[in-house]
């Protein structure tokens, strides 16, 4: 262990050099920052940030001090933007000036999420790593994925109808297993399951780890040289998360890739750009490795969310539910499944799936972008280097964007009254950081939803209320319980015989 002496000096040199750095962040420039909520000398709103469901604070203040916000996290400024003006003006149209990621101390170089897509500077690399993704992912390139979406879907039901009261964990299964194989081109069995679940627990690590102010060495890089023997150092606190990071980064790709090289891979994203000339060098100037996880990571655990919630709501809404059987019944009848050919004829299920995003939004905050430049926004001053927050969850609920925000009504996509129709897909992101997977997620739902109106009566063995699920920094259903059944002896005929068909 190091002598006394050194942490006494250690300590000492840390705070001759806090004061002066907090001093200077603190500097103010002529125009005026955002309103916001007072804070305290130095420490500004540090401790005033939530750590459990951030979104409904952030909202409370924007009642008070208006759609755009300023905090300051220890010399750290961080702007929410609680309305959907300030949002699109900001981030979609000064999109170029809002393009970057914060850096995260502990998030990204403790932990070691620091080149994930999602966290990176919007540089070359990064713009390559997109234009890959789009090249397999994009609206009018996944279709050679739709018979596998279904084909899984199919067995999805079935799996339900066995075994309707292990519900949520069935449907986190079935989305870890469909995303392993599209991106990885692995089979989720024995062999490979376990990497769904360090998915699902790296995408919960993830947000928590990059929720402003949670920790203070994002605020006060330098705490990064504390060693890890010391007590309540960053080091110390990471060594789990790091862990897990490592392996998920790391395993499903190598496993998958070897599987490629020797031509056993069934076709995938990656089995696509490993068959991309100059492949060697892209490897490693892209990190197709942490490029192949951050897809996982993204989609694994939001995508899983949101179907959770759609059946809850088909639970809670059974005049819904019916309303979607009818339409279903109606376009295609009772002796096929649903595909996703149908949705444009579907309108009714498609506005069904935008009010569960709406509602029920499983990433309620967008990640956060970073000013590359001075911007002043309706007179007020946004420095560089701010951390920029879209409120998204209020958003959605704001009474200017949609009549009864509260109220789950698929109608309102339908005969397009509200205002705020076209802000659901706020959920995937902002401007040029905007999802490039979110058309696979988009997808999933879709036929997931269709196929349960197709084949089943759903309802719910206990009531459930909205309060029995709690609120993190993702807004995630608890364990439910439902009564999934088959809606004639035919629907089960068709869904056991089409799983025949797809077993291949």
């Amino acid at each position: 262990m190091d002598p006394p002496w050194l942490l006494h000096y250690f300590l000492l040199s840390s705070l001759t050099t806090i004061i002066p750095i907090l001093l200077w962040r603190l500097r103010r420039p002529a125009e005026a920052y955002p309103p916001g909520p007072p804070g305290l000398p130095i420490l500004g709103n540090f401790f005033d940030m939530p750590t459990t469901a951030p979104w409904i604070q952030f909202a409370e203040w924007g009642k008070k001090y208006g759609p755009v916000i300023y905090l300051n996290l220890l010399g750290r400024p961080l702007v929410v933007l609680n309305s959907a003006k300030a949002t699109v003006d900001l981030l979609e149209r000064r999109g170029g000036k809002y393009a970057d990621r914060p850096s995260f101390v502990m998030a990204g170089e403790i932990v070691g999420y620091k080149d994930m897509m999602i966290m990176s500077p919007h540089n070359r690399v990064y713009r390559e790593q997109r234009k890959l993704i789009s090249g397999t992912f994009g609206k009018d390139k996944i279709g050679h994925f739709h018979e596998y979406l279904e084909a899984q879907t199919t067995k999805l039901a079935l799996s339900l109808l066995d075994d309707p009261k292990n519900a949520a964990e069935i449907v986190k299964q079935h989305t870890g297993t469909v995303l392993l194989k599209i991106i990885y081109g692995l089979d989720a069995g024995e062999e490979h399951a376990h990497h769904i679940t360090t998915a699902s627990q790296c995408a919960i690590d993830f947000l928590n780890l990059t929720l402003p102010g949670k920790f203070l060495v994002d605020s006060l890089p330098f705490l990064r040289h504390v060693p890890s023997w010391v007590p309540f150092s960053p080091k110390r606190q990471a060594i789990e998360w790091c862990k897990t990071a490592s392996k998920f980064r790391t395993l499903p790709y190598y496993e998958a890739k070897q599987r490629v090289l020797e031509a056993k891979a069934s076709e995938s994203f990656l089995s696509r750009i490993l068959a991309r000339r100059g492949t060697s060098k892209l490897e490693k100037e892209l990190d197709f490795p942490t490029m192949t996880s951050n897809l996982l990571l993204a989609g694994t655990d939001t995508t899983c969310i949101a179907i959770q919630y759609a059946i809850i709501a088909l639970i809670n809404h059974q005049d819904i539910q019916r309303q979607g059987q009818a339409e279903i019944d109606k376009v295609i009848g009772s002796g096929s499944l649903p595909t996703l050919k149908d949705r444009e004829n579907l309108p009714y299920v498609t506005a069904f799936c935008k009010e569960v995003l709406r509602l029920n939004i499983p990433a309620p905050l967008g990640f956060i972008h970073v000013a590359s430049s001075d911007d002043v926004y309706e007179g007020q001053h946004i420095p560089a280097g701010t951390m920029v927050m879209s409120n998204t969850w209020e958003i959605l609920r704001d009474p200017q964007n949609f009549q009864d925000p509260w109220e789950f009504n698929p109608d309102r996509f339908i005969a397009k009254t509200d205002t705020g129709t076209d802000l659901v897909e706020l959920g995937f992101g902002s401007g040029r950081r905007h999802c490039p997977g979110k058309h696979i997620a988009l997808d999933l739902l879709f036929i997931t939803v269709a196929t349960f109106l197709a084949v089943f009566d759903i309802c719910p063995s206990q009531p459930l209320e909205p309060s029995n699920f709690p609120s993190g920094f993702v807004i995630r259903p608890e364990t439910f319980n439902c009564i999934m059944t088959p809606r004639s002896p035919d629907a089960a005929t068709l869904l056991k015989s089409a799983k025949g068909l797809t077993s291949a």
